[in-house]
């Protein structure tokens, strides 16, 4: 972990070795409350690495172990995993890609969306994206019931401060992108309820960016499949 700072907590990490050192500055004013971390010996392995593995590389651990990698969703489930599965053959453990594409009979009839944490504040650097898919020959209908993502309500001077074209929504930002690759909803943020949407395909892209600061408590929407035309 290099130079860290702030209020955000740092991500868990896993040593190389049997030993860390853990190095803290400070200035001559202004302190704060401090840090805390807990710490566990474990067998290489035992844990999730802070990199997806590679299926087939062993690994040392119970074959209870998954690991979740991205920011990349399908119908609520993280689309990049692994897991520590047993080899029959050889009687030892190894890892296995066991991701969850979107599945060909689409997320079912009807859902809801969130930002992570929602409704408490969401986490800093987010570049996450969620996918909803429906039966082929519908469309997907989505209203807003929450929406509060760092934005308009700071003001133009933020945005000029930092050299962004006021309401950019260049810090925090959600869109939406329908199946064809058209843009539903183009980069948004404040705290208005963006208005309800209607794809022209089966499925759409949710892409939620964060930057390192200023976090809100977020958006919610709710999606329903409906046939082309049935939503006006």
């Amino acid at each position: 972990m290099d130079k860290t700072c702030g209020e955000d907590l740092p991500p868990d990490l896993i040593s190389n070795t049997d030993s860390v050192k853990v190095n803290l500055r400070t200035d001559r004013a202004r302190t704060r409350s401090g840090y805390r971390l807990e710490w566990t010996a474990v067998s290489p392995g035992a844990a999730c690495p802070p990199m997806s593995p590679s299926p087939g590389l062993p690994c040392l651990t119970s074959p209870d172990l998954q690991c979740a990698y991205g920011q990349e969703f399908c119908c609520g489930q993280i689309t990049q995993a692994f897991s520590c599965v047993t080899n029959t053959s050889t009687g030892g453990n190894t890892w296995v890609d066991t991701a969850h594409p979107c599945p060909e009979a689409g997320c079912g009839s009807a859902g809801k969306l969130t930002s992570p944490g929602f409704p408490y504040d969401y986490p800093t650097n987010l570049d996450m994206t969620g996918v909803i898919k429906v039966e082929e020959g519908l469309v997907i209908a989505v209203k807003f019931t929450a929406f509060n993502v760092e934005g308009f309500e700071d003001g133009d001077d933020v945005y000029e401060y930092y050299g962004f074209e006021p309401g950019s929504c260049s810090f925090d930002s959600l869109s939406i992108t329908d199946g064809d690759g058209t843009s539903l909803m183009d980069k948004t943020c404040g705290s208005d309820l963006p208005p309800d949407l209607t794809s022209s395909t089966n499925s759409v892209k949710v892409n939620f960016h964060t930057d390192d600061a200023g976090a809100r408590s977020g958006w919610r929407l709710e999606w329903t499949a409906v046939s082309p035309g049935s939503e006006n």
